[in-house]
């Protein structure tokens, strides 16, 4: 269903020693460390550029390691269990819903969910929580339930560790309005804090409905690399952002140039 699955059909296999390497390493690119069949259904034809229309995909059963598994519609999944997480090997690479894979926002594979949905990760080990966009295919490794982008295991505080115990829940609302979203053709976004640092950030604007972010970030992507930051337990909304800049001179020109489009509430942030 995507390159991280033809990183595990497609290639010789692995020797005894390599393999055995990996499982007694607790390796932090996970989801790999058994022999797979080849998928049921091929990948898409091709991996669209950054900024492309968002695919909405749910997916035929497709057979990995001798396992069926059936993706569908469930709005009522909540699950318990091993998180894990991958990044370098897959970084710039197509996801399974034809996406750019990027280890440095925070996004989520799934085997059987909806792409894109949303879910709420809670690190049962250290009472973390995010809310990440499920926009690929896997873990395949006994056990794991989610693999979460790199970014994402940091900021749940498990990179170091390479896996945690979590519970993972669909967000109903939320990815109703992404596969909507999704379906209309919106431009790809994740649910991210962009490019994390210090500096300031110029705000468009903040929505309680996820939608409106979404469209609100496809109207402005002529203008800039916009980003939608997550619902905080502080800030209860989706804030639509560009930056950081490393002064405010700078943030002020991109400032001036919302206004000469036309765009109004608009603010400097340093959070």
């Amino acid at each position: 269903p995507s390159a991280r699955c033809e990183a595990v059909c497609g290639r010789p296999a692995l020797g005894v020693l390599a393999l055995a390497a990996l499982m007694l390493g607790g390796c932090a690119v996970p989801g790999f460390l058994t022999r797979a069949s080849a998928p049921d259904t091929p990948p898409p034809a091709a991996a669209p550029a950054p900024g492309t229309k968002s695919n909405y995909k749910i997916g035929p059963p497709y057979t990995i390691g001798g396992r069926v598994y059936r993706p569908a519609v469930d709005y009522r999944y909540v699950e318990t269990g091993t998180a894990s997480w991958y990044g370098p090997k897959f970084h710039g690479r197509r996801t399974a819903n034809g996406e750019i894979f990027d280890m440095n926002v925070s996004t989520a594979a799934h085997r059987t969910l909806p792409m894109p949905s949303l879910v709420r990760v809670t690190n049962l080990e250290n009472g973390r929580v995010l809310e990440v966009r499920v926009n690929d295919r896997g873990p395949f490794a006994k056990e794991r339930i989610i693999d979460m982008s790199r970014a994402a295991a940091r900021r749940l505080g498990f990179e170091r560790k390479g896996t945690a115990r979590v519970r993972v829940e669909i967000l109903a609302e939320e990815s109703r309005r992404m596969a909507a979203a999704a379906g209309e053709g919106a431009v790809s976004v994740a649910v991210d804090p962009g490019a994390a640092g210090e500096g300031y950030y110029v705000q468009t604007g903040a929505f309680a409905n996820y939608g409106n972010a979404v469209r609100q970030r496809a109207a402005l992507a002529a203008l800039g690399r916009f980003f939608i930051a997550p619902r905080t337990a502080k800030v209860n909304l989706y804030r639509v952002r560009i930056g950081p800049y490393a002064d405010v001179a700078a943030a002020d020109a991109m400032v001036r140039r919302l206004a000469a489009n036309g765009r109004t509430g608009i603010y400097l942030a340093t959070d």
